[in-house]
């Protein structure tokens, strides 16, 4: 059987486009952009993406797309041609959509002459229609070339990161070098597509520590003076990016089918703890927005299976006798901090609605400040994912856009970890763009209606 063509949607006007997920690093909100003089009409400047200098394209203009207004829900999709990064602006963008082969038809004669180039075909999903591209052939276009001879200047210049600064050169040893010491303390492994961001975050920490060569400061990583040094080296190697409700299909997953099935079978043996680990936490939305879906499931759950107890008053969120615990952990100190404050701003909470924000938060000043009742649910705590000090016991895990950092072999040695953190029959949670297809037979996917999660076998096979 031919397995669903992945592809990341995006819209541009009242279209709906579709590019393979190979093509698409990440997506992103749209920052400040530089611009760059004389560019041309359709490449809006660059921008500086965790010290990466990235050209920027507004696609909705190369498609035609007049009237264009900056909107929340625009979207920079920052994709890799001939090994170059570039972003391109787009309406708005989704997680991976899947179409089934039967659903693809050839583009036919519906589009303009030339643009049966780089549109492959037709999709059809729940209705839609999903114009699939070949970003390569899109691109490979002269316009393309006036964006990389746009934008080197800037790019050489490197002005958009502040004062010029003296770099330190790297030699291909010296890398290999911190590529295994990385390696070896957490797991990360940088490869030659991201090695460039290993060595902007270097030369960041050089200029901190006032250093001016790699081995000094390899000498400092590896003194017994230096752990405070390689803790903050590690910490600025992750991206820590995150959001409320973030990949919604995957939570609707896990508050209506999973913890439905958890409750249910936890209550016919009369236990009532529920235990989760969210593992990569960052800032602190994913285990608040886990603590939240838990109350709202127990509440709505309680209604329809009422025990024997009279409710305390005031009514408390977790309803008794049921107790929750939720394990937040990361790498980054400075993000642990972040999320045991429960301090986020209104960008922040943009996709927190209004009847949540009512229930769970309280406004203090010009930011929202997480209610001392939710707080309660979640311990935040320093985990490096590559020790084998790990939260045991838990009926879900969620460790969501992690493994893209590890290497397979780190990442079948994680899944392992993950099995034996886990209850007999508890759940695993990854991100959108991570599979453990290939790498264990240990887990079983659940799917449903665009959420994925893993359910932990108990028969070795």
């Amino acid at each position: 059987m031919e397995k669903d063509l992945q592809v990341v949607g995006f819209r541009i006007g009242n279209e709906t486009y579709g590019v393979r997920i190979a093509a698409v690093r990440e997506i992103v909100r749209v920052p400040e952009i530089t611009a760059v003089p004389s560019a041309p009409d359709l490449i809006e400047g660059v921008i500086n993406l965790r010290g990466k200098i990235i050209p920027v394209m507004d696609l909705r203009k190369r498609f035609g797309q007049t009237d264009i207004q900056p909107d929340k829900k625009n979207r920079i999709l920052v994709v890799e041609l001939d090994n170059k990064l570039l972003g391109l602006i787009v309406n708005a963008a989704s997680e991976v959509l899947k179409i089934p082969p039967s659903e693809i038809e050839a583009p036919g004669s519906v589009f303009a002459e030339g643009e049966s180039g780089y549109v492959t075909g037709v999709g059809k999903l729940k209705g839609r229609l999903i114009i699939l591209l070949d970003i390569s052939k899109l691109l490979h276009r002269p316009e393309y070339k006036q964006l990389e001879e746009a934008a080197e200047p800037v790019a050489t210049a490197r002005y958009i990161m502040g004062t010029i600064t003296a770099q330190v050169q790297l030699t291909e040893a010296e890398l290999k070098l911190l590529q295994t010491l990385v390696y070896q303390e957490c797991g990360m492994f940088f490869d030659e597509r991201r090695s460039h961001f290993l060595k902007d975050r270097l030369q960041r920490r050089l200029k901190a520590c006032q250093l001016e060569s790699f081995y000094a400061y390899y000498r400092l990583l590896t003194s017994r003076e230096g752990r405070a040094e390689l803790a903050l080296l590690l910490e600025n190697l992750t991206v820590n990016e995150t959001s409320f409700f973030r990949n919604r299909p995957q939570l609707d997953l896990l508050q209506k089918s999973v913890l439905e099935e958890i409750l249910r079978r936890k209550r016919e043996r009369r236990d009532y703890t529920l235990r989760v680990w969210s593992a990569g936490c960052s800032a602190g939305q994913e285990p608040y927005t886990v603590a939240i879906l838990i109350s709202d499931a127990l509440a709505y759950y309680y209604l329809r299976n009422p025990l024997p107890f009279d409710m305390p008053s005031p009514k408390p969120l977790i309803p008794p006798p049921w107790k929750v615990e939720i394990v937040a952990s990361d790498i980054s100190y400075a993000s642990l901090r972040t999320g045991q404050e429960g301090l986020y701003t209104e960008q922040q909470m943009e996709p927190v609605d209004y009847t949540c924000r009512l229930r769970y938060f309280e406004k203090a000043g010009d930011k929202y400040k997480v209610k001392s009742q939710l707080k309660e649910l979640v311990q935040f705590d320093f985990h490096n994912l590559k020790t084998e000090f790990l939260p045991r016991r838990n009926d879900i895990i969620l460790c969501r856009n992690v493994m893209i950092y590890f290497d397979e072999a780190e990442q079948k040695r994680l899944i392992e970890k993950f099995w034996h953190c886990l209850n007999p029959s508890g759940y695993l949670f990854v991100g959108h763009a991570e599979s453990l297809f290939g790498l264990t037979q240990k887990f079983r996917m659940i799917h449903e209606n665009n959420g994925t999660a893993y359910q932990r076998n108990e028969v070795n096979t």
